[in-house]
């Protein structure tokens, strides 16, 4: 299984603690970090042994080898960074869904339920 390709966007404080969840995955890596203050990206970057850096949000975006954003930026800039992310970013599940709808294969759709993982994992020694 090839590991999900996280940017970390934002390396205040709470970066660390997000860093932390990466630690030891298989599934998942950090493969860039980004700060408008190029100085403290790197300093994440040299910590954590992450290979890109970044001070320009939008050059993350374009980055092909990115498959997840993570955004620990202040929180008037959430939303506009989150539809950047979403303009980007096509789940090929979601786009196959919209496809059928949009082909009227089901008819009318009259709920959609998602689920959302939180990212918590009960390991084996932890079963009782």
């Amino acid at each position: 299984m090839n590991p999900i390709r996280v940017a970390i966007v934002g390396c205040g404080r709470i970066s660390d603690l997000h860093e932390m969840g990466y630690r030891g995955r298989e599934d998942a890596r950090i493969a860039a970090v980004c700060d408008t203050r190029r100085k403290r990206a790197r300093t994440n970057a040299k910590a954590w042994d992450v290979g890109k850096v970044y001070t320009d949000y939008q050059r993350i975006l374009a980055d092909l080898e990115i498959d997840l954003v993570e955004l620990l930026v202040p929180h008037h800039l959430h939303a506009e960074m989150t539809v950047a992310a979403c303009e980007f970013v096509f789940y090929p599940p979601h786009v196959r869904a919209k496809e059928i709808i949009e082909a009227g294969e089901i008819g009318e759709p009259q709920m959609i339920r998602l689920h959302a993982n939180t990212g918590t994992e009960v390991r084996p020694d932890e079963v009782s």
